[in-house]
């Protein structure tokens, strides 16, 4: 798939719960699942295709050659008769059968159902027959997760200035409570302790200073 196409799409607020939860193939399984919405048949059999659009055909052949919809009609119901496959991208079919459904010969569903299918979100973003791996995935969300990252460690940081800075006493406690230990170990202690009180902090915890 086209990774920059799949970053859009897992902005979207419909997969944060998926992106957090960090299940990059219950999201690839999301994208596979159908019923997302549509997309063309494309090249199809004429028995699909006649199938999808028998009541109406059996009504306008049923009809005597002098009628003016079946006059209409009559050169395409003719190669109809001929071909093997029908293309259901090809703008002059879709032309005709939109034609067809103003004349009344067709329905919009009947329409809809011979030349479209229902497909999966990525088909829809990358064509009839995408399939999203989890390692897609992956590449896509990793600026987004590398952002988080550094955005988590920068609050951390943040937080540990502040909290060794409201707690100047912090590093000489450590250091009165071993003797022997050097001020520049005693600090390094004060502030893997205060990025601990700062990160159970910022998780929504406490940490309390043994």
């Amino acid at each position: 798939m086209i990774i920059e196409t799949l970053k859009t799409e897992l902005s979207l607020p419909a997969y944060a719960a998926l992106v957090a939860s960090g299940d990059d193939q219950a999201i690839a399984d999301l994208l596979n699942a159908p019923g997302a919405g549509t997309v063309s048949r494309g090249v199809i059999s004429k028995d699909q295709f006649v199938m999808a659009l028998s009541r109406g055909l059996a009504t306008i052949y049923g009809k005597p050659d002098s009628d003016p919809v079946k006059q209409a009609f009559s050169g395409w119901l003719k190669l109809l008769e001929i071909v093997t496959n029908i293309d259901t991208k090809d703008p002059a079919v879709l032309e005709t059968l939109a034609n067809a459904v103003q004349a009344g010969v067709f329905t919009q569903a009947e329409v809809d159902a011979a030349t479209t299918r229902r497909c999966s979100t990525a088909e829809q973003l990358d064509g009839a027959g995408a399939v999203a791996s989890g390692s897609e995935v992956a590449a896509a969300l990793h600026d987004q997760r590398q952002a988080a990252y550094e955005q988590a460690q920068t609050a951390l940081r943040e937080r540990a200035e502040k909290l060794l800075a409201e707690n100047p006493e912090m590093a000489a406690d450590i250091l009165a409570a071993n003797e022997g230990m050097s001020e520049e170990t005693a600090a390094a202690l004060a502030d893997e302790r205060a990025r601990k009180m700062a990160d159970n902090e910022l998780n929504g915890a406490t940490w309390k200073i043994d």
